[in-house]
């Protein structure tokens, strides 16, 4: 048996083949490029393990059980990979189940999330840039949607979708939006932003279509429920009843490869420490 591995962590889903697309990609990526690593997972949401736990009677691990179990199976060294997008709450509760876990190792190190830097932030919109960009004829916007956080600025998670649509706007990629579902920029926000005209009047339609893209791992629960979904508040759905062509792409940031050569390279920089 390997003596050290990889531990990716994400939040877990209640829709086990919802994340498939992405994170069979990404966990090919990550084997392919550490061979002498043993890759392992675990889930950081205790809600998201119950509810798979009932729904399709799968067992997953949190953070504490995957490091027990390493530890108990003699793996000396972890590189812990989260699999998140920046510091935010799930972030903050895998980094205290870490620091509860490291003495049963020679070594633990941590890995960034995926939105760690300004280099980062810039390569993962440029491939989400490069992905719609077919789309991009000056009358559709382009909205990247991401999680977000109810705890919002409280915590800081707001500031990186600020950054977000500052650098969109800096890089001329004008018709291009972000925003969240819980949190800042909401929905309302993001419209507010389209809808006015150059002389500051409202101009509903400025655009006359408009392409929706996860900016998530992966396109799941929330993708299709809140994006994509047909019930009410499902952003979808309200642009379509205000009269906007709809386009939803049901892929998440896993999916694309310069997005899983961020993670790896993150691998690469904390396996050096070990």
């Amino acid at each position: 048996m390997k003596k050290q591995a990889i531990l990716i962590t994400y939040t877990g889903t209640s829709c086990p083949h919802s994340k498939e697309a992405a994170l069979t990609l990404l966990k090919r990526e990550i084997a392919g490029q550490f061979p002498d690593f043993e890759l392992r997972e675990a889930f950081t949401s205790g809600r998201m393990i119950d509810t798979l736990k009932a729904v399709s009677g799968l067992e997953a691990d949190s953070v504490e059980q995957a490091l027990e179990r390493a530890a108990a199976d003699g793996i000396r060294r972890v590189v812990v990979q989260p699999l998140h997008l920046t510091r935010g709450t799930e972030y903050g509760k895998m980094a205290c189940a870490l620091r509860g876990q490291e003495w049963k190792f020679e070594r633990v190190v941590l890995g960034e999330p995926l939105l760690s830097s300004e280099e980062d932030v810039a390569a993962v919109l440029e491939a989400a840039v490069q992905r719609t960009a077919a789309f991009d004829d000056g009358r559709t916007a382009i909205c990247l949607v991401g999680h977000g956080s109810s705890m919002g600025m409280a915590a800081g998670a707001d500031n990186i979708y600020i950054k977000i649509q500052q650098k969109l706007a800096q890089a001329g990629h004008e018709n291009y939006y972000i925003g969240v579902l819980k949190g800042k920029p909401s929905y309302e926000d993001v419209q507010g932003k389209w809808k006015k005209g150059k002389e500051g009047a409202r101009d509903k339609y400025q655009y006359r279509r408009v392409v929706l893209l996860p900016f998530m791992l992966a396109a799941g629960r929330h993708a299709k429920r809140d994006i994509a979904g047909e019930q009410a508040g499902a952003w979808k759905r309200c642009l379509e009843e205000e009269g906007y062509e709809t386009v939803c792409i049901m892929e998440g940031l896993g999916q694309i490869r310069r997005v899983r050569e961020i993670y790896a390279e993150h691998i690469r920089k904390a396996a050096v420490r070990l």
